[in-house]
Protein backbone atom coordinates (compact mmCIF):
# COMPACT_ATOMS: atom_id res chain seq x y z
CA UNK A 1 0.00 0.00 0.00
CA UNK A 2 1.16 3.76 -0.49
CA UNK A 3 1.55 3.79 3.37
CA UNK A 4 3.55 1.09 3.17
CA UNK A 5 2.06 -1.66 4.81
CA UNK A 6 2.03 -5.54 3.52
CA UNK A 7 -1.24 -6.74 2.29
CA UNK A 8 -3.09 -10.01 1.29
CA UNK A 9 -5.41 -9.49 -1.40
CA UNK A 10 -6.80 -11.60 -4.17
CA UNK A 11 -4.38 -11.57 -7.42
CA UNK A 12 -6.95 -10.51 -9.94
CA UNK A 13 -7.65 -7.59 -8.07
CA UNK A 14 -3.98 -6.02 -7.59
CA UNK A 15 -3.70 -6.76 -11.56
CA UNK A 16 -6.91 -5.02 -12.63
CA UNK A 17 -5.98 -1.94 -10.50
CA UNK A 18 -8.77 -2.25 -8.04
CA UNK A 19 -6.91 -3.41 -5.11
CA UNK A 20 -5.38 -0.14 -4.38
CA UNK A 21 -4.86 0.21 -0.52
CA UNK A 22 -4.73 -1.66 2.42
CA UNK A 23 -7.49 -2.35 4.50
CA UNK A 24 -6.53 -0.06 7.06
CA UNK A 25 -6.17 2.89 4.50
CA UNK A 26 -9.52 1.76 2.87
CA UNK A 27 -11.03 1.84 6.39
CA UNK A 28 -9.65 5.28 7.13
CA UNK A 29 -11.00 6.25 3.69
CA UNK A 30 -14.44 5.11 4.83
CA UNK A 31 -14.67 6.94 7.76
CA UNK A 32 -13.93 10.10 6.59
CA UNK A 33 -16.41 9.95 4.06
CA UNK A 34 -19.14 8.42 6.75
CA UNK A 35 -20.25 10.32 9.91
CA UNK A 36 -19.52 8.56 13.05
CA UNK A 37 -22.98 8.28 15.07
CA UNK A 38 -23.25 8.86 18.96
CA UNK A 39 -22.18 4.90 20.07
CA UNK A 40 -18.79 5.70 17.74
CA UNK A 41 -19.43 3.52 15.23
CA UNK A 42 -19.19 4.39 11.46
CA UNK A 43 -22.80 5.23 9.93
CA UNK A 44 -23.27 6.16 6.34
CA UNK A 45 -27.07 6.18 6.94
CA UNK A 46 -27.77 4.48 3.57
CA UNK A 47 -28.51 0.90 4.86
CA UNK A 48 -31.97 1.00 4.11
CA UNK A 49 -31.56 2.25 0.46
CA UNK A 50 -31.93 -0.16 -2.50
CA UNK A 51 -28.80 0.52 -3.54
CA UNK A 52 -27.15 -0.98 -0.43
CA UNK A 53 -29.72 -3.87 -0.57
CA UNK A 54 -27.82 -4.88 -4.21
CA UNK A 55 -24.24 -4.37 -2.93
CA UNK A 56 -25.23 -6.66 0.25
CA UNK A 57 -26.93 -9.49 -2.04
CA UNK A 58 -23.13 -9.37 -4.33
CA UNK A 59 -22.04 -10.06 -1.29
CA UNK A 60 -23.95 -12.41 0.09
CA UNK A 61 -24.09 -14.02 -3.47
CA UNK A 62 -20.53 -14.23 -3.68
CA UNK A 63 -19.54 -15.27 0.12
CA UNK A 64 -22.03 -16.98 2.11
CA UNK A 65 -22.62 -20.40 1.25
CA UNK A 66 -25.85 -20.62 2.76
CA UNK A 67 -27.77 -18.10 0.43
CA UNK A 68 -29.72 -19.53 -2.68
CA UNK A 69 -27.28 -18.06 -5.27
CA UNK A 70 -24.24 -18.93 -4.04
CA UNK A 71 -23.41 -22.02 -5.92
CA UNK A 72 -23.98 -20.20 -9.29
CA UNK A 73 -21.44 -16.85 -8.04
CA UNK A 74 -19.02 -17.82 -5.24
CA UNK A 75 -19.46 -21.28 -5.45
CA UNK A 76 -18.14 -21.00 -8.73
CA UNK A 77 -15.60 -18.41 -8.52
CA UNK A 78 -17.20 -15.52 -8.82
CA UNK A 79 -15.85 -12.20 -6.48
CA UNK A 80 -16.66 -8.90 -5.84
CA UNK A 81 -13.68 -6.75 -6.32
CA UNK A 82 -11.87 -5.59 -2.75
CA UNK A 83 -12.74 -2.13 -2.92
CA UNK A 84 -16.49 -2.32 -3.06
CA UNK A 85 -16.64 -5.25 -0.74
CA UNK A 86 -14.45 -3.21 1.57
CA UNK A 87 -16.43 -0.04 0.98
CA UNK A 88 -20.17 0.52 0.33
CA UNK A 89 -19.54 4.47 -0.43
CA UNK A 90 -17.03 3.26 -2.99
CA UNK A 91 -19.42 1.12 -5.05
CA UNK A 92 -22.25 4.00 -4.43
CA UNK A 93 -19.88 6.21 -6.23
CA UNK A 94 -19.49 3.82 -9.02
CA UNK A 95 -23.05 2.93 -9.55
CA UNK A 96 -23.85 6.68 -9.89
CA UNK A 97 -21.50 7.38 -12.21
CA UNK A 98 -22.22 4.36 -14.25
CA UNK A 99 -26.21 4.29 -14.81
CA UNK A 100 -27.44 3.49 -11.72
CA UNK A 101 -31.46 3.72 -11.74
CA UNK A 102 -34.38 2.48 -9.75
CA UNK A 103 -35.40 0.55 -13.07
CA UNK A 104 -32.34 -0.81 -13.49
CA UNK A 105 -30.08 -3.99 -11.87
CA UNK A 106 -26.28 -5.02 -11.78
CA UNK A 107 -25.23 -7.00 -14.65
CA UNK A 108 -21.63 -8.54 -15.26
CA UNK A 109 -20.80 -7.82 -18.76
CA UNK A 110 -19.00 -11.03 -18.77
CA UNK A 111 -20.81 -13.67 -16.68
CA UNK A 112 -18.34 -15.93 -15.74
CA UNK A 113 -16.21 -12.86 -14.30
CA UNK A 114 -16.16 -11.03 -11.17
CA UNK A 115 -18.11 -8.03 -9.81
CA UNK A 116 -15.69 -5.57 -10.81
CA UNK A 117 -16.24 -1.87 -12.42
CA UNK A 118 -14.78 -3.19 -15.58
CA UNK A 119 -17.38 -6.40 -15.54
CA UNK A 120 -20.41 -4.53 -14.31
CA UNK A 121 -23.26 -2.19 -15.90
CA UNK A 122 -26.84 -1.48 -14.75
CA UNK A 123 -28.90 -3.16 -17.30
CA UNK A 124 -32.76 -3.57 -18.24
CA UNK A 125 -34.45 -7.12 -16.73
CA UNK A 126 -34.33 -7.77 -21.12
CA UNK A 127 -30.93 -7.29 -21.36
CA UNK A 128 -30.00 -9.78 -18.39
CA UNK A 129 -31.74 -11.97 -20.00
CA UNK A 130 -30.06 -12.41 -22.65
CA UNK A 131 -26.39 -12.35 -20.99
CA UNK A 132 -27.16 -15.76 -18.88
CA UNK A 133 -24.97 -19.32 -19.47
CA UNK A 134 -27.80 -21.33 -19.89
CA UNK A 135 -28.53 -18.89 -23.26
CA UNK A 136 -28.26 -20.43 -26.27
CA UNK A 137 -26.57 -18.28 -28.72
CA UNK A 138 -25.61 -18.96 -32.67
CA UNK A 139 -23.56 -17.13 -35.02
CA UNK A 140 -25.34 -15.83 -38.31
CA UNK A 141 -23.57 -13.25 -40.80
CA UNK A 142 -21.07 -12.64 -38.23
CA UNK A 143 -23.34 -11.73 -35.76
CA UNK A 144 -23.48 -13.79 -32.10
CA UNK A 145 -26.94 -13.53 -30.66
CA UNK A 146 -29.24 -15.63 -28.60
CA UNK A 147 -31.27 -17.82 -29.88
CA UNK A 148 -34.48 -15.53 -28.90
CA UNK A 149 -32.73 -12.40 -30.28
CA UNK A 150 -31.81 -14.30 -33.36
CA UNK A 151 -35.47 -15.41 -33.68
CA UNK A 152 -36.79 -11.42 -33.45
CA UNK A 153 -34.22 -10.09 -35.49
CA UNK A 154 -34.73 -12.49 -38.60
CA UNK A 155 -38.72 -12.43 -37.98
CA UNK A 156 -38.71 -16.38 -36.78
CA UNK A 157 -40.94 -17.64 -34.26
CA UNK A 158 -38.57 -18.73 -31.39
CA UNK A 159 -39.85 -22.51 -31.38
CA UNK A 160 -40.17 -22.91 -34.76
CA UNK A 161 -36.18 -21.56 -34.70
CA UNK A 162 -35.08 -23.87 -31.76
CA UNK A 163 -36.83 -26.79 -33.57
CA UNK A 164 -35.07 -26.15 -36.81
CA UNK A 165 -31.66 -25.99 -35.21
CA UNK A 166 -32.51 -29.27 -33.30
CA UNK A 167 -33.37 -30.99 -35.80
CA UNK A 168 -29.96 -30.17 -37.49
CA UNK A 169 -30.49 -27.60 -39.80
CA UNK A 170 -27.99 -25.21 -40.62
CA UNK A 171 -28.27 -21.60 -38.74
CA UNK A 172 -28.61 -20.03 -42.03
CA UNK A 173 -31.15 -21.88 -43.19
CA UNK A 174 -33.11 -22.35 -40.03
CA UNK A 175 -33.51 -18.43 -39.92
CA UNK A 176 -33.74 -17.70 -43.93
CA UNK A 177 -36.38 -20.66 -44.69
CA UNK A 178 -39.97 -19.19 -44.60
CA UNK A 179 -42.20 -20.98 -42.28
CA UNK A 180 -45.06 -22.24 -44.43
CA UNK A 181 -48.50 -22.19 -42.88
CA UNK A 182 -49.20 -23.86 -39.77
CA UNK A 183 -45.54 -25.66 -39.82
CA UNK A 184 -43.37 -24.63 -37.86
CA UNK A 185 -40.29 -26.40 -39.38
Amino acid sequence: CDCGRTATVVGATLRNGTSTKCRSCATAETNRKTKVNNKNTVSHGKSKTRLYRIWGGIISRCENPNDTGFKNYGGRGIHICINWRQDFLTFEEWALANGYSDSLSIDRIDCNKDYCPENCRWATAEVQANNVRSNHNITFRGETLTLALAARKYGINYSALRRRLEAGWSVERALTVPIRGGDAT
